[in-house]
C-alpha cells in the first residue's frame, strides 16, 4: 500500500513542480546576488588585483554546481557507492575540468588559479551554499516533522522494534 500512491504519479504534482521552481528561483538569487556583493569592492585578492567578467561568471558557475550537487545529496535517501561517486565526484570532475580549460584558453587564462588561491573565494563558496540550501532543508525538516511520508514511518517502524 505505501507504494501504491507512488506507482499513481504522487510524487509529480503541481505543488512539486512549483516547489522546485521556487528553489531554483531562490538559488539562483543567492549566487548571482551574493557574486554580485562579492565583486562590490572590485578588490578581492590579497595582492590588489581586480577581476572582470569572466572570473564572475567561472565564480558563479562553481558556485552553482556546487549548490545543485549539495542539494542532489540532500535530497538522496540512500546512500551508496554510486551516489558518493556521482555527487563528489562530479564536484571534483567539474575543478579538474576547469583547471585545464582556463589553463589553455587566452581568454580565461589562470582565472580559475586566481580564484581558488584567494581564501574569500572559498569562504564565499561555503556562504553562499549554507544560504541557498538551508530554506531547502528547513522545509524538507519541517515537512518530515508534521508529515512523514510513508517510508519514513515505515523505517522508524523497524528501527524501533
Amino acid at each position: 500500500q505505501a507504494y501504491r500512491r507512488y506507482q499513481r504519479g504522487a510524487l509529480f504534482t503541481g505543488k512539486t513542480f512549483a516547489m522546485w521552481l521556487i528553489s531554483g528561483v531562490w538559488h539562483s538569487i543567492v549566487v548571482y546576488f551574493g557574486i554580485w556583493a562579492y565583486f562590490r569592492t572590485d578588490v578581492i585578492h590579497a595582492n590588489g588585483l581586480t577581476d572582470g567578467l569572466w572570473t564572475f561568471g567561472t565564480i558563479g558557475s562553481t558556485v552553482a554546481i556546487v549548490i545543485v550537487n549539495l542539494k542532489m545529496a540532500l535530497e538522496t535517501k540512500h546512500w551508496n557507492i554510486f551516489s558518493h561517486i556521482t555527487i563528489w565526484g562530479s564536484i571534483l570532475v567539474y575543478f579538474i575540468i576547469l583547471m585545464i580549460y582556463t589553463s589553455f584558453n587566452t581568454t580565461m587564462y589562470h582565472i580559475f588559479f586566481n580564484i581558488i588561491s584567494a581564501p574569500s573565494f572559498w569562504f564565499l563558496l561555503i556562504i553562499l551554499s549554507a544560504i541557498a540550501l538551508f530554506p531547502d532543508f528547513a522545509v524538507m525538516f519541517l515537512a518530515r516533522q508534521w508529515s512523514p511520508p510513508d517510508w519514513q514511518i515505515l523505517r522508524e517502524k523497524y528501527r524501533n522494534r
